[in-house]
């Protein structure tokens, strides 16, 4: 099967994603940044399906994010696109921080 992340660590990665979800359900109940927190509900969802496809390439002696960094180095174009996908999820973060502390 290969080399694969610690446990601790996909329930942090999925925990992440299961609280993004939530958060952005609620900003657009309290229609709050609507439009990107919809692309960040989205986005949830589709990341981690796509990365779980694409590691299925991976080689035996890499774990899924050494393999990720790996291609992103070598300029791989779905690596990239998938790490342009986290950083809008981050920036989305940044953005309901910011928000969060107007109100």
């Amino acid at each position: 099967m290969g080399e694969t992340l610690p446990t601790w660590f996909w329930v942090l990665y999925y925990c992440f994603f299961l609280v993004t979800i939530a958060t952005a359900i609620w900003c657009m109940r309290q229609k709050r940044l609507v439009n990107v927190a919809c692309a960040a509900l989205i986005l949830s969802i589709m990341i981690p399906i796509a990365h779980m496809f694409y590691n299925n390439g991976k080689d035996k002696g890499l774990n899924e994010l050494a393999y990720f960094m790996q291609n992103v180095d070598q300029g791989d174009l779905l690596a990239i696109y998938l790490l342009a996908l986290y950083c809008y999820i981050v920036v989305w973060w940044g953005m309901v921080a910011v928000k969060g502390k107007k109100v």
